[in-house]
Protein backbone atom coordinates (compact mmCIF):
# COMPACT_ATOMS: atom_id res chain seq x y z
CA UNK A 1 0.00 0.00 0.00
CA UNK A 2 2.64 2.24 0.83
CA UNK A 3 4.22 2.07 -2.90
CA UNK A 4 0.70 3.12 -4.00
CA UNK A 5 0.22 5.77 -1.98
CA UNK A 6 4.18 7.35 -2.63
CA UNK A 7 4.07 10.93 -2.89
CA UNK A 8 0.67 11.67 -1.02
CA UNK A 9 1.92 9.86 2.22
CA UNK A 10 2.18 13.77 3.18
CA UNK A 11 -1.77 14.66 3.04
CA UNK A 12 -2.46 11.28 4.00
CA UNK A 13 -0.86 11.71 7.54
CA UNK A 14 -2.48 14.89 7.49
CA UNK A 15 -5.69 13.92 7.03
CA UNK A 16 -4.74 11.13 10.33
CA UNK A 17 -4.10 13.92 12.08
CA UNK A 18 -0.64 12.76 12.45
CA UNK A 19 0.40 16.33 14.22
CA UNK A 20 2.60 18.65 11.60
CA UNK A 21 6.02 18.30 13.42
CA UNK A 22 5.93 14.91 13.16
CA UNK A 23 5.24 15.10 9.66
CA UNK A 24 8.42 17.87 8.80
CA UNK A 25 10.59 15.34 10.98
CA UNK A 26 9.77 12.44 8.32
CA UNK A 27 9.72 15.27 5.58
CA UNK A 28 13.83 15.76 6.32
CA UNK A 29 14.63 12.58 8.07
CA UNK A 30 16.55 11.34 4.43
CA UNK A 31 18.85 8.97 6.24
CA UNK A 32 15.70 6.63 7.51
CA UNK A 33 12.90 7.83 4.89
CA UNK A 34 14.72 8.03 1.67
CA UNK A 35 11.57 7.28 -0.71
CA UNK A 36 8.13 8.46 -0.81
CA UNK A 37 6.87 4.55 -0.14
CA UNK A 38 9.41 4.39 3.24
CA UNK A 39 7.76 7.80 4.68
CA UNK A 40 4.54 6.15 3.36
CA UNK A 41 5.13 3.30 5.71
CA UNK A 42 5.80 4.69 8.26
CA UNK A 43 3.01 6.90 8.40
CA UNK A 44 0.70 3.40 8.18
CA UNK A 45 2.68 2.07 10.91
CA UNK A 46 2.12 5.40 13.33
CA UNK A 47 -2.12 5.31 12.48
CA UNK A 48 -1.71 1.37 12.93
CA UNK A 49 -0.50 2.09 16.42
CA UNK A 50 -2.70 4.52 17.10
CA UNK A 51 -5.45 4.76 19.78
CA UNK A 52 -8.46 5.75 16.69
CA UNK A 53 -6.99 3.15 13.86
CA UNK A 54 -10.32 2.38 12.00
CA UNK A 55 -10.16 0.52 8.75
CA UNK A 56 -13.28 2.15 7.71
CA UNK A 57 -11.68 5.60 8.42
CA UNK A 58 -8.46 5.48 6.78
CA UNK A 59 -11.03 3.87 3.62
CA UNK A 60 -12.62 7.01 4.01
CA UNK A 61 -9.16 9.35 3.65
CA UNK A 62 -8.40 7.10 0.75
CA UNK A 63 -11.28 8.13 -0.78
CA UNK A 64 -10.55 12.06 0.14
CA UNK A 65 -7.15 11.73 -1.52
CA UNK A 66 -8.79 9.83 -4.55
CA UNK A 67 -6.58 6.74 -4.12
CA UNK A 68 -9.11 4.19 -4.60
CA UNK A 69 -6.86 2.01 -5.93
CA UNK A 70 -5.15 1.77 -2.53
CA UNK A 71 -8.04 -0.03 -0.79
CA UNK A 72 -7.83 -2.98 -3.06
CA UNK A 73 -4.76 -3.33 -1.57
CA UNK A 74 -5.90 -3.47 1.88
CA UNK A 75 -5.90 -7.32 3.02
CA UNK A 76 -9.34 -8.58 4.58
CA UNK A 77 -9.66 -9.13 8.30
CA UNK A 78 -11.29 -12.42 9.03
CA UNK A 79 -14.08 -11.15 11.46
CA UNK A 80 -14.24 -7.56 9.26
CA UNK A 81 -17.84 -9.27 7.33
CA UNK A 82 -18.58 -10.66 11.47
CA UNK A 83 -17.55 -7.54 12.86
CA UNK A 84 -19.71 -5.10 10.63
CA UNK A 85 -22.49 -6.70 10.78
CA UNK A 86 -22.66 -6.29 14.82
CA UNK A 87 -21.37 -2.72 14.90
CA UNK A 88 -17.95 -3.38 15.70
CA UNK A 89 -15.66 -0.34 14.76
CA UNK A 90 -18.41 2.51 13.43
CA UNK A 91 -17.75 4.21 16.55
CA UNK A 92 -14.72 4.67 16.32
CA UNK A 93 -14.69 7.31 14.57
CA UNK A 94 -17.34 9.39 16.16
CA UNK A 95 -15.38 11.73 18.81
CA UNK A 96 -16.77 13.49 21.51
CA UNK A 97 -17.42 17.03 20.47
CA UNK A 98 -14.73 19.01 21.54
CA UNK A 99 -15.06 22.65 23.12
CA UNK A 100 -13.37 24.68 20.53
CA UNK A 101 -12.06 28.32 21.99
CA UNK A 102 -10.46 31.02 19.75
CA UNK A 103 -6.89 29.70 20.81
CA UNK A 104 -7.74 26.33 19.67
CA UNK A 105 -4.97 24.92 17.70
CA UNK A 106 -5.42 24.10 13.83
CA UNK A 107 -5.43 20.41 13.65
CA UNK A 108 -3.17 19.02 11.07
CA UNK A 109 -6.77 17.94 9.54
CA UNK A 110 -7.66 21.20 9.32
CA UNK A 111 -4.59 23.03 8.08
CA UNK A 112 -4.37 20.38 5.45
CA UNK A 113 -8.26 20.64 4.45
CA UNK A 114 -7.28 24.43 4.48
CA UNK A 115 -4.31 24.67 2.78
CA UNK A 116 -6.08 22.56 -0.62
CA UNK A 117 -8.54 25.70 -0.86
CA UNK A 118 -5.47 28.74 -0.24
CA UNK A 119 -3.28 27.05 -2.92
CA UNK A 120 -1.50 30.19 -4.83
CA UNK A 121 -2.84 32.55 -2.05
CA UNK A 122 0.07 31.25 0.56
CA UNK A 123 1.91 34.36 0.50
CA UNK A 124 -0.72 36.55 0.73
CA UNK A 125 -2.05 34.99 3.96
CA UNK A 126 1.69 34.49 5.10
CA UNK A 127 2.20 38.34 5.08
CA UNK A 128 -1.44 38.59 6.41
CA UNK A 129 -0.98 36.99 9.58
CA UNK A 130 2.69 38.62 10.29
CA UNK A 131 4.70 35.96 8.83
CA UNK A 132 8.40 36.81 9.02
CA UNK A 133 10.03 36.94 5.74
CA UNK A 134 12.57 34.47 6.47
CA UNK A 135 10.05 31.76 7.24
CA UNK A 136 7.93 32.81 3.77
CA UNK A 137 10.89 32.27 1.82
CA UNK A 138 11.98 28.96 3.48
CA UNK A 139 8.52 27.50 2.68
CA UNK A 140 8.75 29.05 -0.86
CA UNK A 141 12.84 27.70 -1.59
CA UNK A 142 12.97 24.77 0.01
CA UNK A 143 12.61 21.75 -2.00
CA UNK A 144 10.74 19.66 0.36
CA UNK A 145 7.95 22.35 -0.41
CA UNK A 146 7.34 21.78 -3.85
CA UNK A 147 3.83 22.43 -4.14
CA UNK A 148 1.80 25.40 -2.79
CA UNK A 149 -0.47 23.50 -0.85
CA UNK A 150 3.00 22.27 1.36
CA UNK A 151 3.55 25.91 1.48
CA UNK A 152 0.55 26.65 2.61
CA UNK A 153 0.34 24.40 5.36
CA UNK A 154 4.10 25.32 6.42
CA UNK A 155 2.48 28.90 6.86
CA UNK A 156 -0.71 27.57 8.66
CA UNK A 157 2.40 25.46 11.05
CA UNK A 158 3.64 28.73 12.23
CA UNK A 159 1.10 30.41 12.63
CA UNK A 160 -0.79 27.63 14.59
CA UNK A 161 2.38 27.84 16.96
CA UNK A 162 2.93 31.77 17.45
CA UNK A 163 1.43 32.96 20.31
CA UNK A 164 -0.72 35.30 18.85
CA UNK A 165 -2.34 32.35 17.07
CA UNK A 166 -6.61 33.02 17.20
CA UNK A 167 -8.85 31.11 14.47
CA UNK A 168 -10.80 35.24 14.71
CA UNK A 169 -7.46 36.53 13.07
CA UNK A 170 -7.47 33.85 10.89
CA UNK A 171 -10.78 34.09 9.84
CA UNK A 172 -10.59 37.89 9.43
CA UNK A 173 -7.08 37.90 7.23
CA UNK A 174 -9.31 34.72 4.79
CA UNK A 175 -11.86 37.51 4.44
CA UNK A 176 -9.48 40.51 3.67
CA UNK A 177 -8.22 37.80 1.08
CA UNK A 178 -11.95 37.02 -0.14
CA UNK A 179 -11.91 33.62 0.95
CA UNK A 180 -15.08 34.31 2.59
CA UNK A 181 -16.17 30.23 1.98
CA UNK A 182 -13.65 29.10 4.36
CA UNK A 183 -14.21 31.40 7.45
CA UNK A 184 -16.99 29.16 8.77
CA UNK A 185 -14.65 26.12 8.79
CA UNK A 186 -12.10 27.99 10.45
CA UNK A 187 -14.13 29.41 13.59
CA UNK A 188 -16.34 26.27 13.75
CA UNK A 189 -13.35 24.17 13.09
CA UNK A 190 -15.30 22.22 10.74
CA UNK A 191 -12.36 20.49 9.31
CA UNK A 192 -11.37 19.13 12.40
CA UNK A 193 -14.01 15.71 12.05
Amino acid sequence: MSREVGMDWDHLAALMDIPYREREEIRFNFMLYQTFSSKAEHVFRVFNDSECFDRKTLVKYLKELKLNNVKKKMLPMDNESESEEMGIGATATSQPEMQLHDDTPLSSREMYRLSRHLVVNWDELACLLGIEKADRNEARYNICYHTSHSRAEKILAIFNNMEDFSRQKLAQCLEEMGQLDLKDPVIKGEWRK
